[in-house]
């Protein structure tokens, strides 16, 4: 049964949107969490608000920082939280009242997930729903099956179990942007994973928000991480050992521009299924920055 959560938010100004932010996780109809707030270098509008929600809920630790970006934050709430399950939300998302108790009644009736998520309404900067996000896999099996080519969660929907993720060293430094779904691909074995038939949050996208503005990093830290989490299942499975297999499984990659595996030469393809470790050098470089 679980008792008490931890929530971590991470804050990079958004000033605008911080206020509903903080108040859906305060709302949430399940109470008994502590509200881990990293302020990331914001300015001075932002650490006001802040400061003056610290002073109104005990529930609320708020550290205040230089900017060290959103992937050492996360790590850094991680390293403080004192519950066995977290809770993430961006700073400018809404979570809707019951969000928490769903989740947590999941969690309840199987001990076996380890990570969970849901559909989520998404809204502009004026709360306007533009559209619902309702096509996710619900089942474990079906999620790892479509996380070998996307990911399968919302980060702002997420609850899952501070073990697995420790387990696994928490969220990768070397991601910058993608960090959720390369963490997602490493905790893939460590249990079962899920996601509620319901919409549970408010996913804000607006002009300033990171998938406006840094589409193009995001993709690339993406594929990275979809490239060698696909390259760690192929070794592992006897169906993909044939050389032919495995071309035309790679070849299913989405790239930018819709580039995929499959032009490269013959060369380029060896070399990369012998050296993996070349696709950061050569193939995103080849593809996706030029």
């Amino acid at each position: 049964m679980i008792k008490k959560i931890s929530v971590i938010m991470c804050v990079y100004n958004n000033w605008e949107f911080l206020t509903e932010s903080i108040n859906s996780i305060l709302n949430q109809s399940f109470s008994n969490f502590e509200f881990i707030i990293i302020n990331d270098g914001s300015n001075k509008i932002t650490k006001k608000i802040l400061v003056n929600y610290k002073k109104k809920d005990e529930r609320i630790i708020l550290i205040n920082q230089k900017n060290i970006g959103l992937t050492l934050s996360l790590n850094k709430a991680l390293k403080m939280s004192n519950s066995e399950f977290i809770a993430r939300q961006d700073s400018d998302d809404i979570s809707y009242k019951e969000r928490f108790m769903e989740q947590i009644k999941l969690f309840n009736s199987n001990k076996k997930i380890i990570l969970c998520g849901s559909f989520a309404d998404v809204i502009n900067d004026k709360n306007q729903i533009i559209k619902s996000i309702t096509n996710l896999p619900l089942e474990n099996l079906d999620i790892k099956k479509k996380l070998l080519n996307q990911n399968t969660f919302i980060h702002s929907t997420t609850m899952y179990k501070l073990s697995a993720i420790n387990k696994i060293g928490g969220y990768n430094n070397k991601f910058k942007y993608a960090q959720d779904y390369e963490c997602w691909c490493r905790m893939s074995s460590e249990g079962d994973f899920a996601n509620i038939p319901k919409k549970l949050i408010a996913l804000r996208i607006h002009s300033e928000s990171t998938s406006a503005k840094k589409s193009k990093e995001q993709n690339y830290y993406a594929l990275k991480a979809k490239i060698f989490f696909n390259s760690k299942q192929i070794q592992n499975k006897k169906k993909f050992r044939n050389f032919k297999n495995v071309m035309y499984y790679l070849s299913r990659f989405d790239l930018k521009r819709k580039i995929n595996f499959s032009d490269l030469n013959l060369k380029e393809k060896i070399l990369l299924l012998k050296y993996p470790k070349l696709i950061t050098k050569f193939f995103l470089k080849k593809f996706l920055l030029r």
